[in-house]
């Protein structure tokens, strides 16, 4: 078994294409619930398809929720089939589609560093490329172990052409419009010509007229496709006849580098600049600033006291004020267990454990393989830093067994590990 605690960079791409013909029943009108990073993928890849002549891609809310399902899927299993067995276009089974094709990606943090990595692979490239497609699903996982980033892209095509445009969001920031039009989050809403209803956000090749930096009142015109429409922007940036839109939220995770080292990564928001990471003895405070940052969405934190609790928050800083994200409890991992030995049982299918304590975790977990150097395997789990032993029984009379021992931290339902022990050989009698 690998261990879970290997810190993983490897960025793992496939793409596949997968064509049907049903008839078709028009998708949910509801714009999806999506996070910055997932609509500036979108922007991403509606910019490479407009520069090859290309139709922009629509979100529409029951493919996002296909790609939803899929990024959380492959997290425990990587690729086309689903942990049941079945292809990932399974999940289309419900939704009227000619042609399909799906991208998944682990191991990238952003939406330009995922939308790189695909474009550098001719077979996400394709996908991404493909005239037959007009709908597409973006999702991003986060998860706390693994790769940590998991992206899936499920795309659609239906032969509908654009109709009718309008807003259906507008503008989050306050003050001069930002240099990228694609900060001020204006979501426009499609009609097409089978009555469904597609969304996606403003990005550059989309618009003209735009100036950045402009404090009055300027029109633009969008163009997707054969369909356009005029949109007046106030001096306040927000797109008139809409109401503004509050800021996106901000979603902290954390993961474990080292004993005494953890990273912290959040979702970029649109129009922020700048992140403040805030720490703290207790949940309620106070909070002091750890550090400022003018770009990334990441900050790795050192020197934390083993076995110690702390806190933290993300402060964006916008122009029209502040917004704070989740408030998320990391505890440091405990040290690695010391002493470790075994003796045999009372009788000959039994071996004794023990080890040394670790007087900040909340339990051990104990491996076993038949090779030293072979995949280990959990064998049990053992509550209470006070307990340092265990009887392990089952053994065949003469076989050798390699054991290793893990102490960890409870963090709600998660047990954080530190190292393993080093490799405890036994023969049972």
């Amino acid at each position: 078994m690998k261990s879970p605690f290997r810190k993983l960079t490897a960025v793992v791409l496939i793409a596949a294409t997968l064509a049907f013909i049903t008839p078709y029943l028009a998708s949910a009108a509801e714009m999806p619930n999506m996070i910055t990073e997932e609509w500036l993928e979108l922007a991403y890849t509606n910019e490479a398809r407009i520069a090859q002549g290309l139709l922009p891609l629509t979100v529409q809310s029951d493919v996002v929720n296909v790609a939803k399902i899929r990024a959380q899927e492959i997290q425990r299993e990587f690729g086309h089939t689903r942990p049941n067995g079945q292809s990932s276009f399974s999940l289309l089974d419900n939704i009227s589609f000619q042609t399909a094709g799906e991208n998944i990606a682990a191991g990238q943090e952003s939406a330009l560093e995922v939308h790189t990595s695909w474009m550098e692979s001719p077979g996400h490239k394709s996908n991404i490329l493909n005239p037959k497609f007009d709908t597409v699903g973006i999702s991003l996982y986060r998860y706390k172990d693994g790769y940590g980033y998991y992206w899936a892209q499920m795309f659609t095509g239906s032969s509908k052409s654009p109709v009718s445009l309008r807003v259906e969001k507008g503008a989050s920031v306050q003050g001069s419009s930002p240099a990228r039009i694609e900060d001020l989050g204006v979501i426009i809403a499609v009609e097409y010509s089978d009555k469904s209803i597609g969304y996606c956000i403003l990005s550059k090749s989309m618009v003209q007229g735009y100036q950045a930096g402009y404090c009055a009142d300027q029109s633009i015109t969008v163009k997707f496709g054969s369909a356009s429409a005029s949109i007046s922007l106030s001096g306040s940036s927000q797109a008139n006849g809409q109401a503004t839109a509050s800021p996106a939220s901000v979603i902290l995770t954390g993961s474990h580098i080292s004993p005494s080292e953890i990273k912290l990564s959040w979702n970029a928001v649109i129009g922020a600049t700048g992140y403040s990471v805030l720490s703290a003895p207790s949940q309620n405070g106070p909070y002091s600033a750890l550090a400022s940052l003018q770009a990334g969405t990441s900050y790795s934190v050192t020197g934390l006291s083993i076995g110690a609790t702390n806190y933290y928050k993300i402060e964006t800083a916008l122009e029209s004020g502040n917004i704070s994200s989740n408030t998320l409890a990391i505890r440091a991992r405990p040290l690695r267990p010391s002493s470790a030995g075994a003796a045999s049982g009372p009788n000959t299918s039994q071996v004794s454990l023990n080890w040394g304590a670790v007087n900040e975790c909340d339990g051990y977990a104990v491996y076993v393989s038949s090779q030293a150097n072979g995949s280990y395997s959990l064998l049990e789990t053992i509550e209470g830093s006070h307990n340092t032993s265990v009887v392990v029984s089952g053994l065949h009379s003469g076989g050798i067994y390699y054991f290793k021992i893990v102490a960890y931290v409870q963090i709600g339902p998660v047990k954080v590990p530190s190292v393993y022990t080093g490799v405890i050989a036994t023969q049972a009698r």
